[in-house]
């Protein structure tokens, strides 16, 4: 049969006691302090009304600006939570943009590179063609001059034809012997 003297109030001294010693005050060796009487549950329902009362006390007995100051930090602590988390975030999407400009200005630079080399190429291939044109133009300024030459001792030649044209039908129209005196002397005959 149970002894029925196990109360609230012995619980809490036996607490008391343990705590006092610096130990941890279970329900194992608050039952050994009682003497190993009481059931378990009893203890464990105790205890837990004490604990409850206790932590109660302790947040009533603190002063309201101390708990605001608790308060406070807390959710500084949270904002300085909620704030590394912003610029990782940040530093993140920064390091992706980075990579991309970085990747862009690879692909501008290989661009810029094969734009130059094209113009490059196009620069040799003009300055081929300028000097082909100037030989050309020279080459036509000659055949113009050689050509103008030609066109002058054409018509030299034309005249001179003409002229002897003329002499010839002069010659042909005039009498016989004063044809042929005439005809000697043109021969150099005198």
């Amino acid at each position: 049969m149970a002894r029925g003297g196990i109360n609230k109030a012995l619980v809490q001294k036996a607490r008391q006691a343990i705590l006092a010693r610096g130990e941890n005050p279970s329900i194992d060796a608050v039952r050994g302090e009682l003497g190993n009487t009481g059931s378990k549950t009893t203890i464990h329902r105790y205890l837990k009304e004490l604990e409850s009362v206790e932590c109660g006390r302790n947040v009533a007995s603190i002063p309201l600006s101390e708990q605001l100051a608790n308060l406070v930090g807390q959710l500084a602590d949270q904002l300085g939570e909620d704030a590394q988390a912003a610029v990782a975030l940040e530093r993140e999407q920064l390091a992706r943009e980075r990579l991309d400009y970085q990747n862009q200005a690879r692909l501008a630079e290989s661009r810029i590179q094969q734009l130059e080399s094209q113009c490059s190429g196009l620069a040799e291939q003009f300055q081929a063609v300028q000097q082909a044109l100037q030989q050309e133009q020279q080459q036509r300024q000659q055949a113009e001059v050689e050509n103008a030459r030609l066109l002058q001792a054409n018509r030299d030649m034309g005249e001179r034809l003409q002229d002897r044209d003329g002499q010839i039908r002069s010659l042909e129209g005039e009498p016989a012997e004063f044809g042929k005196n005439r005809t000697l002397r043109f021969f150099g005959q005198a």
